[in-house]
């Protein structure tokens, strides 16, 4: 990975500069707070002002790479939302748990603020310098009654980068989130025997929970997830000792998969209807484009490559469901996803543009709620779908043909910028005999928790696909090839440290790595790595070999 010193020292002015700003943008925050603490008749306005105050402090942290800012204003953005929807009398108890919440959350805040402002005054650029993707974990609250489990699980999730902080009840809950902001509670459903789902649904019901909730449980019956579910359980895992299984979860429940905007074309000839829906979707935070003759639907889709396509059920010179038509033939967009706009109300017609290849049919006048509901379900349809086609289905990884897709794209863009770029293969050792001797659900098992290590422990700008069986490929962009040796020694030692199964079995892993220089082409790079691969494997396994 590149080091610090690679950081444009442009990028480092303004993370140093946000670092001076963020004691007086958090002391906005903690006024807003102040004020909804003091429970005045302008409690509810206080709320707004400390949720947008927060909302743009989440988001300024996290573009300067201040993720823990960022994570906690993003937490007191939804306890303000949350308490909004709250009555006068509630809000107005100095008890209230998520209250005492929202002081915890502004003391915090307050800390880094101060930590900020004590480092840049002793000249300490520390403070400033981002932390690479991987290293701001993600808090949870575990709950779990037996030590040795607790230690064992606490253990693993800290391989793949969780903060954890570990209670033995239930009724610990509402003390240990009173201390400290969560992203997600795991609780074991024997914590409080019989009472933990009644438990879990009471902290529901009052406030004190309003974290992502995830139970594992020895029960697989109905009744039992049943229960969970009334508790507001987010996730229910039966527990099979494999910790690839709670890592999903976890990772389901805390990453963003549609951080990226939506993207919708709009076809309507009426300028006018066609604007009003424009406005309502940006609203909403997708981005759009309008297109109002019929003929130019196809070069807009070429060019603008939306995820999904509004269009009128009545355009000039032909019909809606005979757009659909066209777009259907064309291969490379058969799988968008198409709705109908327009105040036809008749059954029949609607069914039959149906069959002709749309996804949805709203009826104008549409309430804008409705149109962002349709509009994101369609367009998330369009999204998995598309990634269930080019990513490896266990692991959400890009497939073989795609990874060599992007290695050529990356060799390319390396030619014209001159930043260097590496490859690395990534292969378990002696799966082969895991499968014979534990049967291939642990297989399958040691190569989830490897793909989820790799998610986790790089960068959001690294490729990384599987390229068939236990074996990974990872292209690092801009990575000078000295560099990668730390990073992926760390990955094999911690995927040795990891305990798979119920009886805490190990496996390793080894990985060959070469860079681009001097290699013509992304099939000549892959054969380096390759190589080195084989290095690794003929010395025993258990090691990264570089190609140099």
């Amino acid at each position: 990975m590149p080091d610090d010193k690679s950081v444009p020292s442009e990028l480092l002015r303004l993370r140093a500069a946000y670092a001076a700003e963020l004691p007086r943008r958090v002391g906005e925050v903690a006024a807003a707070a102040a004020t909804v603490d003091a429970g005045h008749d302008g409690i509810h306005d206080g709320l707004k002002r400390l949720r947008h105050l927060a909302h743009k402090l989440a988001g300024s942290g996290e573009t300067y790479g201040f993720h823990k800012v960022g994570s906690l204003a993003r937490r007191l953005e939804d306890f303000a939302q949350h308490m909004m929807g709250l009555d006068e009398a509630t809000l107005a108890n100095p008890n209230f748990a998520v209250r005492r919440r929202v002081r915890a959350l502004v003391g915090e805040l307050e800390g880094l603020a101060e930590a900020a402002e004590a480092s840049l005054k002793s000249g300490d650029k520390s403070f400033v310098v981002p932390a690479s993707d991987h290293d701001h974990g993600r808090a949870v609250l575990l709950v779990e009654p037996d030590a040795e489990r607790a230690g064992r699980t606490t253990r693993s999730l800290q391989t793949f980068g969780f903060d954890i902080v570990g209670v033995a009840h239930v009724r610990r809950i509402e003390e240990a989130l009173a201390r400290q902001s969560f992203d997600v509670v795991v609780v074991d459903s024997g914590a409080a025997g019989g009472e933990t789902f009644e438990a879990l649904q009471a902290f529901r019901a009052s406030g004190v929970l309003t974290q992502a909730l995830v139970v594992v449980s020895a029960e697989r019956d109905f009744a039992a997830r049943l229960a969970a579910v009334r508790a507001g359980c987010d996730a229910y895992l039966v527990d099979t000792g494999d910790v690839s299984a709670l890592v999903a979860a976890l990772d389901g429940l805390t990453r963003a998969d549609d951080a990226d905007p939506y993207r919708v074309l709009i076809a309507d000839d009426d300028l006018s209807a066609a604007s009003y829906v424009e406005v309502i979707l940006q609203g909403a935070g997708m981005i759009t484009s309008v297109v109002t003759d019929p003929a130019e639907i196809l070069d807009s889709l070429e060019s603008f490559t939306p995820e999904l396509l509004l269009v009128d059920f009545y355009m000039p010179g032909c019909t809606g469901p005979e757009i659909a038509t066209v777009i259907r033939q064309h291969e490379p967009f058969s799988a968008l996803s198409i709705i109908y706009l327009s105040g036809e109300s008749d059954a029949k017609k609607q069914f039959a543009a149906l069959r002709a290849g749309g996804d949805d049919f709203l009826t104008k006048p549409m309430k804008p709620e409705a149109l962002i509901a349709a509009v994101s379900a369609g367009a998330r349809r369009f999204r998995r779908l598309r990634s269930l086609m080019s990513h490896d289905a266990m692991t959400g990884f890009a497939t073989y043909s795609g990874l060599h897709r992007a290695l050529e794209r990356e060799m390319l863009r390396s030619q014209r910028t001159r930043e260097p770029v590496a490859f690395a293969r990534v292969d378990i050792d002696r799966l082969r005999r895991v499968n014979e001797e534990r049967g291939r659900d642990v297989g399958d098992a040691v190569i989830r928790s490897l793909a989820q290590l790799l998610r986790r422990r790089l960068r959001r700008s690294d490729i990384i696909g599987r390229l068939g069986g236990q074996e990974f490929g990872v292209i690092l962009p801009e990575t000078r090839l000295d560099s990668t040796l730390p990073v992926f020694e760390q990955i094999r030692a911690s995927f040795a440290g990891i305990g798979h199964g119920a009886d805490g079995l190990r496996v390793t892993l080894s990985c060959g790595i070469s860079g681009t220089a001097g290699l013509k082409d992304a099939l000549a790079v892959a054969d380096a790595a390759s190589g080195a691969l084989a290095t690794a494997k003929s010395a025993g396994g258990n090691r990264v070999i570089v190609k140099r």
